[in-house]
């Protein structure tokens, strides 16, 4: 059975994984296996579908970041439906992270 604390801790992961970017963001470090873990985590808890969902209104200023991390995980769709003004948002609009990419491709 699953309880509100759990659910919490799980939405926690999400706030560490935008504290990992905004770190990225400014000094160029990332540990990205435990980056992906989380990932993993989340991706098994709210599913491929709901996921980017959750993690487009969240975290769209690092989407970027995040997209790597879902493609390798084949989590990644090609739109998120119904978020914001746009209603339907096509992913293809959100650039791969260079950087990242070449830390996953080392996994």
């Amino acid at each position: 059975m699953v309880d509100e604390s759990e659910f919490f801790e799980d939405l926690k992961r999400i706030k560490y994984l935008k504290k990992s970017f905004s770190r990225y963001r400014t000094t160029g470090e990332i540990r990205e296996r435990l980056v992906l873990n989380h990932f993993i985590i989340l991706v098994n808890v709210f599913g491929a579908v709901s996921l980017p969902r959750i993690l487009f209104l969240r975290m769209r200023e690092y989407l970027e970041y995040v997209k790597p991390f879902l493609i390798l995980l084949n989590a990644w769709p090609d739109y998120i439906r119904g978020v914001g003004k746009e209603r339907d948002f096509d992913t293809d609009q959100v650039a791969l992270d260079s950087g990242i990419v070449e830390k996953l491709r080392k996994i």
